[in-house]
């Protein structure tokens, strides 16, 4: 990958306030309840159960071709529930381990289920989706810890027959993409060797700093306010932001030197745009390659609206686009 940005951080952050694209009317509306105002007072349960409701309403059917299973993932006691995606082939494929959104309190398998089934399907790759523990039940670092079972899991003697361990890549959307470069960072220091060759991340949220401009600007914003990032924060953290390590927020890691290559993604209209910002600044200046894009007119969470927006679908095919090439025949 080309190690600069597209476009610059500071041109990114300095983009003001623009109306989101038109054709995400209708998405604004079902998934209204979800994401209402006030939805960060919400019980953790309700929360949850509203994001299901939102993306059951919208939930295609699969693409020709791809086997999709539920199943455990893992090792030495400690597995995981995953679903994954197989498009048929004859032989091993590259794979992408993917963790979902949700703030780490809500979010599983089934709210992207779509997302991931397309993106398995475009980029030709397996892809493993994981149903992670979820705060404030599980706090920080039961989500990391899985994150770490599974990656061991596909990148270990017990691999699948269908994974090509030497195409493995991670990714996630805003806390999953926290959870790819804890994942990552956890590796790098505890094993000493890197098996995945791109990181994939959208929109992450990858520090505690919830004064950002971006935050200030975007406080409002539909699908992710400044009010519910914080309650996700305070929940996944146990109400201690100021202790959070590098492995809790990479951002305030010493180092991301010899991380994967990354492909970094936000959303104009997203309190978390500084976050990615500040990611792919740091990924630069400690020697990782990262090709960044900027969704303009996009919202957080915008991987749901590919079907109506066609800003968000040519997003996508960036990323998917990103996924193919990392992962293609070696």
């Amino acid at each position: 990958m080309d190690p600069k940005l597209t476009p610059s951080p500071a041109s990114a952050v300095a983009v003001p306030p623009v109306d989101l694209d038109p054709a995400l009317a209708p998405f604004l509306e079902a998934m209204r309840e979800a994401f209402a105002p006030g939805a960060h007072l919400l019980p953790p349960a309700e929360f949850r159960a509203r994001m299901e409701r939102g993306a059951a309403a919208a939930r295609p059917p699969y693409p020709p071709g791809l086997e999709v299973e539920d199943r455990r993932a893992g090792g030495d006691g400690h597995t995981v529930p995953v679903r994954v995606y197989r498009p048929r082939a004859s032989g091993p494929l590259g794979t992408l381990m993917y963790m979902h959104g949700g703030g780490w309190v809500g979010g599983s398998v089934a709210t992207h289920d779509a997302s991931c089934a397309a993106i398995a399907h475009d980029a030709g790759c397996n892809l493993v989706s994981l149903d992670y523990r979820l705060a404030p039940e599980h706090p920080y670092p039961a989500a990391l810890e899985d994150c770490l079972a599974v990656a061991r899991w596909l990148t270990g003697p017990d691999a699948p027959a269908w994974v090509d361990v030497a195409r493995l890549a991670i990714g996630g959307d805003s806390a999953g993409a926290n959870l790819s470069v804890a994942t990552c960072l956890r590796l790098r220091d505890e094993a000493g060797r890197m098996p995945f060759v791109l990181q994939a991340l959208l929109y992450p949220c990858v520090d505690v700093d919830t004064d950002r401009p971006s935050y200030r600007r975007n406080a409002d914003a539909p699908f992710l306010d400044r009010a519910m990032m914080r309650r996700f924060i305070h929940d996944y953290l146990q109400g201690r932001p100021e202790v959070a390590d590098g492995y809790a927020m990479p951002l305030r890691a010493p180092s991301l030197a010899g991380l994967p290559p990354a492909f970094v993604m936000t959303a104009e209209a997203d309190p978390l745009l500084d976050d990615g910002v500040a990611l792919a600044e740091r990924l630069i200046r400690d020697g990782v390659a990262c090709d960044y894009r900027l969704a303009r007119r996009l919202p957080h969470g915008f991987l749901r609206f590919r079907a109506v927006s066609a800003v968000a679908q040519a997003s996508y095919v960036q990323l998917v686009e990103a996924i193919g090439r990392a992962l293609a025949s070696r």
